[in-house]
This record gives C-alpha cells, sequence and structure tokens, in this order.
C-alpha cells in the first residue's frame, strides 16, 4: 500500500492537492481511501439533533445511513488505536492518504505557502508542494505537477 500523510496550514491547499491525487491514482487504476484528522471532533449534525443526541445518550457506534452512504460514529482510545482501525478496514485499498494526521512510519508532503514556516519537522518530509520554504534536500512540486507527484509517490513505495 501506499500510504502518505500531506500536512500544511489551512489555506494551504491540502484538499485541493488529495481531490487530484485522488483522480490521478485512479486515472491509474489504483483504489485510494482518505482519512482526514479533525482535531476539535467531528459533528455530524448539530447539537440538539439526533446524531448528537444518540451519542450524548451514550449509543456506540452511532450509524447515519441515507443516499447510498453510512457513516460511523464511534469514541477511540487515542490517534494510534484509531490508526490501527484505519489500517485494518483500508487495508485493500492500493493508497492510503492522510490530511493532517501523522503517523510514524508514513511519510509527509507538505503543501507550502510563502510567509509562512513550515509546520511539519523538516527530519518528518519526504517532498514539499507550493511556493512556501525550501528545504535543500527534499524535492519539491509546483502544485500544479500532480503527475510528477503521483510518480514520486509510486516510486516510493518500491524504495
Amino acid at each position: 500500500m501506499i500510504a502518505f500523510t500531506i500536512a500544511g496550514w489551512s489555506g494551504s491547499g491540502k484538499t485541493t492537492l488529495i481531490e487530484r491525487l485522488i483522480e490521478g491514482f485512479r486515472d491509474r487504476g489504483r483504489s485510494v481511501a482518505v482519512v482526514k484528522r479533525v482535531p476539535h471532533g467531528a459533528d455530524l449534525e448539530p447539537q440538539g439533533k439526533d446524531t448528537a443526541r444518540f451519542r450524548r445518550a451514550g449509543a456506540v457506534p452511532v450509524f447515519a445511513v441515507g443516499a447510498g452512504e453510512m457513516l460511523t460514529v464511534e469514541p477511540v482510545a487515542s490517534e494510534a488505536a484509531a490508526w490501527k482501525q484505519i489500517v485494518e478496514r483500508a487495508g485493500a485499498q492500493d493508497v492510503l492518504l492522510l490530511e493532517g494526521l501523522v503517523v510514524p512510519g508514513v511519510p509527509v508532503i507538505e503543501v507550502t505557502m510563502m510567509g509562512y514556516p513550515l509546520k511539519t519537522p523538516v527530519e518528518r518530509l519526504v517532498a514539499l508542494v507550493g511556493d512556501g520554504p525550501v528545504v535543500a534536500d527534499r524535492p519539491r512540486f509546483s502544485a500544479g505537477a500532480v503527475g510528477e507527484l503521483l510518480d514520486f509517490m509510486e516510486e516510493s513505495r518500491e524504495r
């Protein structure tokens, strides 16, 4: 499995890049799973609505089903415990992209912005995308060079 974290400051273009990577990998015949880190928790419905009320009452897990999709909300002991479940559930996918979730052993590509420092420690970075700070020994891709970035990511699997 190809697995990468896409990191960067809010507004840097992480989500747009991930959308393009998903499309690019799918065009190459690969299946893709994505994990979005939500540091303050995810509310599927506002407080006072059904799903939030069921969770508050103690239901574990809570499923929201409709229009051909399903969401599951359940507590986890830690991000490490969540990561273990993610790997088990996404194991059949060819590619796993993590937005903002930094996990030991998963390489990090940071989307950079002019005027902002790096968000990720340099030793964790394998590549940079964008026009922000330069790191001499890390490859850098322009935001529009998705094909080159896809090649880099696929080749990294072989390293």
